[in-house]
């Protein structure tokens, strides 16, 4: 690519600036940048080759002026302003749902030169990605610096030299290329370039729309007759590791607010999101921890009258009165003898004790006696926000200990669940859908395919506490396609749809998400087995926003969450566990170590086959007096096996491989299912 095709864009983000536009003043690091980008030797044609526009702090400004700008033919845009901690601050939020790849070591890079500058820098969260544009082959290189002068140039002096070098990664792909040069013949360096920033070039190409304003494009309209639709998946491949990465950062950058909830059981799983403190000390006076006789240790063994209890009076010397466990203790008392260290003597007629001798000798003062704020001091913290509260039952108790009735939580996502397929019968009708309908018993007769899909997924879903709407099974139809995903968009904040993403004719899903949704699709296939074709998008509000659909009422809090699982059923309940799961934790607020399925390691009971992709095989556990714990396989390890996952304890990958298998008695790691 020549030099002379590079553009750039630098955008302040400001509310002070973005209110007085014409007070240059209030934006110092906006031009700061701009005369760092033009003095780089080599870099642009021209300084009018580096434009700058202001901006407010507002997720939705920030985003549509940077997807234009990508659209526009933009090759690299550099932000400043707005990735502090401050309420603000959202353009990290703004920007990540933008991103087809996460550079997450540039960041980092930016991060420590700050570091070693200022521990200030710390508080700062610098972010750099890649948009694949609408209207242009090579994608958009996005850094987002902090708002501070010395922020901005710390992070120039780590993006500067890198620049020349790394822009030339951003070129066309081979498939948009041999397309565009059988059409006009090879480009060469001397070829005419417009120089006018932000014009569109114009090209088309199979992988992009020609349209200037809308987002990257690799697939056909959904209409499109399927002898002119593509034979090969346009979306590249991607490491079963950076998958993983991206659906942790993206599901990490919506929130879903809070609500107050009753304390109950409902509440495990959540993310408590204040801070409880004891009000009164626990327990609140002198108790016991036992069944027994309050007394002064000093008495020593003996026979003592039995005081009645509840006279509110100070304990005597020579009395002794029962007490019950967690009850207080009677003021004098200073120590409790258990109930088996002593004997009945004599009882009234009513079956009242009236004296009891005391046998132990030995029992030391205080013995037995709780004092006041021994468990939980008044005024401690007995939950910090940020806290999960556990199916345990643990925190659960601790809060209702001091007394809370209700407590402010995160809120978990909704899920929308929906399989897609003509030939799928659903289970869940009172009536015979029409695919199950035309069963005939017949041999060799064609009679559907039940959907196990759904159950599946709702039961491990709401088994961890979610909420799932249950959208039903849509025939391979546009229109029934669109109708349920528009409706699951408009009723949750994550969707997840079995079935339509590979390469069929009815696999409508991923050309429904990028031409009617305006979706940001961040992957589309995974090397990984089971679970190759897995989907992982994000959906814009403005998106449903736009619909003359008059059901959408749904109020806007963020983009929604876009799950399409491949249709076979072991590979929609793999792809659940690896990939939904951490995403559906994060937008709960969960932290990041504890948001994927817990890690384990394990021995192989016997050995287990390698295959060109890494494999999630589906194990059983079993533990041992010594050794690490033993993983045996649940047989078949086919996609298409749901009982694969039937008593599966741990999910084993086993590593890519031309050939062979892992031989028995490996230590390997798993990941630990929560069932």
């Amino acid at each position: 690519m020549s030099t002379s095709r590079y553009r750039a864009a630098v955008l302040t983000v400001s509310d002070t600036a973005a209110a007085a536009p014409h007070d240059l003043s209030l934006d110092t690091t906006g031009p700061y940048i701009r005369s760092q980008l033009i003095g780089i030797q080599g870099l642009f044609a021209s300084d009018h080759m580096v434009s700058q526009a202001v901006v407010s702090d507002s997720e939705d400004d920030i985003r549509k002026i940077v997807r234009t700008w990508a659209d526009e033919g933009v090759d690299l845009v550099i932000t400043t302003g707005g990735t502090g901690w401050g309420a603000r601050d959202v353009t990290v939020q703004a920007l990540a749902p933008l991103f087809s790849k996460h550079l997450p070591a540039l960041s980092q890079a930016i991060t420590a030169y700050g570091l070693s500058k200022t521990p200030l820098a710390s508080l700062s969260n610098p972010i750099c990605g890649l948009i694949s544009p609408a209207t242009r082959l090579s994608r958009t290189l996005v850094v987002a610096l902090p708002g501070s002068k010395g922020g901005v140039k710390d992070g120039m002096a780590v993006l500067a030299p890198l620049l020349l070098h790394g822009l030339s990664f951003l070129g066309e792909s081979p498939e948009c290329k041999t397309q565009i040069e059988s059409q006009h013949g090879p480009r060469t360096v001397s070829d005419p370039v417009d120089t006018q920033p932000f014009k569109n070039q114009g090209h088309t190409c199979i992988h992009h729309s020609d349209r200037a304003g809308e987002h990257h494009r690799h697939h056909p309209k959904p209409n499109t007759a399927v002898s002119a639709r593509q034979r090969k998946s346009p979306h590249p491949l991607i490491p079963l590791k950076d998958a993983v990465q991206i659906v942790h950062d993206i599901g990490a950058m919506i929130g879903l607010g809070t609500e107050i909830r009753q304390l109950d059981s409902s509440l495990a799983g959540y993310i408590i999101a204040e801070s409880v403190e004891a009000e009164h000390p626990l327990p609140r006076w002198h108790s016991t921890n036992v069944d027994g006789y309050a007394v002064h240790v000093e008495d020593g063994p003996g026979e003592y009258l039995v005081r009645p209890r509840g006279s509110g009076l100070p304990l005597q010397r020579g009395q002794i009165e029962r007490v019950n466990t967690g009850g207080p203790i009677p003021e004098g008392a200073d120590t409790v003898i258990m109930v088996e260290d002593t004997e009945l003597v004599s009882a009234s007629e009513a079956g009242e004790e009236l004296i009891v001798r005391i046998l132990s000798s030995s029992t030391k003062k205080g013995a037995n006696v709780r004092l006041p704020g021994s468990d939980i001091p008044q005024g401690e913290i007995v939950m910090s926000a940020g806290e999960l509260i556990t199916r345990g039952g643990g925190e659960t108790g601790v809060l209702a200990s001091v007394g809370r009735k209700r407590v402010v939580v995160k809120r978990k996502p909704k899920i929308a669940l929906l399989s897609t397929g003509s030939e799928l019968i659903n289970l869940s009708l009172d009536k015979p859908s029409e695919a199950e309908a035309t069963i005939n018993t017949e041999a060799g007769q064609w009679g559907g395919i039940y959907d196990s899909n759904r159950p599946s997924l709702r039961c491990a879903a709401e088994g961890m506490g979610y909420e799932v709407i249950d959208i039903g099974v849509v025939r391979d139809e546009i229109g029934a396609h669109e109708e349920a995903m528009r409706k699951a968009l408009e009723v949750a904040d994550v969707v997840i749809t079995t079935g339509g993403t590979s390469m069929g004719e009815g696999d409508l899903v991923k050309p429904l998400l990028e031409h009617t949704f305006k979706a940001n699709i961040h992957f589309g296939r995974v090397a990984m087995a089971p679970g190759k074709p897995t989907t992982f998008a994000s959906v814009p509000n403005p998106s449903l926003a736009s619909s003359s659909s008059p059901s959408s009422t749904k109020e806007s809090h963020g983009d929604r969450i876009f799950f399409a699982l491949p249709g076979n059923p072991a590979s929609a309940l793999v792809t659940f566990w690896v990939f939904v799961v951490p995403v559906l934790r994060a937008l709960g607020g969960w932290p990041e170590k504890e948001r994927g399925l817990k890690p384990i390691w394990v021995e192989l009971a016997h050995a287990l086959p390698k295959s060109d992709r890494p494999t999630y095989h589906r194990c059983t556990l079993s533990f041992s007096p010594t050794g690490l714990p033993k993983v045996t396989s649940t047989g078949g390890q086919r996609s298409s096996r749901v009982a694969s996952l039937k008593r599966a304890e741990v999910l084993v990958l086993v590593e890519a491989g031309d050939s062979g298998e892992v031989p028995q008695g490996s230590r390997v790691e798993g990941l630990l299912l929560p069932i």
